[in-house]
């Protein structure tokens, strides 16, 4: 989990939007982070804000479907990846990422009517979010298996 997580943010190249800050889509050795931008006024800061959690939020996901499919690839019982899927998304991501996100840049161009955002996560916080994730999946596929052998045992006939 760690090395992919840490190897996933080193693919990233020296990127140059033009117009962009020189901080927008560089990487950070230690955190996760996500840049966007936004047209407009000043209102367009907490919309660009509002984007970059949704953005995190979406980029955790993709995270744990990899973590998930390296842990669970070799799964032969249909019914058993059926189920793992039913808990691969978190409906309280959005809460993690409100509560660890940090906008590590900020900058409006009044000029050119812009936006740019950067937010921010640590890497370690992440990974163990996905521990957590990764362990909650597998104490239910355990639970679940211990009640189909249960039923199992009781639909057979007695000898």
């Amino acid at each position: 989990l760690s090395s992919f997580l840490f190897s996933k943010m080193l693919v990233y190249s020296d990127i140059n939007i033009q117009g962009a800050p020189s901080w927008f889509q560089q990487p950070e050795s230690a955190y996760v982070c996500v840049s966007t931008y936004q047209e407009g006024g000043l209102e367009s800061v907490d919309i660009a804000k509002d984007k970059a959690k949704r953005l995190m939020v979406s980029k955790i996901n993709e995270i744990m479907e990899i973590v998930v499919y390296d842990n669970y690839r070799n799964l032969e019982n249909k019914s058993e990846k059926a189920f793992i899927k039913t808990f691969l998304k978190d409906d309280e991501l959005h809460i993690f990422v409100n509560k660890n996100l940090e906008f590590k840049n900020v900058e409006h161009v009044k000029k050119k009517q812009i936006t740019f955002v950067r937010g921010c996560i640590d890497k370690n916080v992440i990974l163990e979010y996905e521990k957590e994730r990764i362990g909650i999946i597998r104490k239910k596929l355990t639970h679940k298996r211990a009640d189909e052998a249960f039923e199992e045992l009781e639909s057979s006939p007695a000898k």
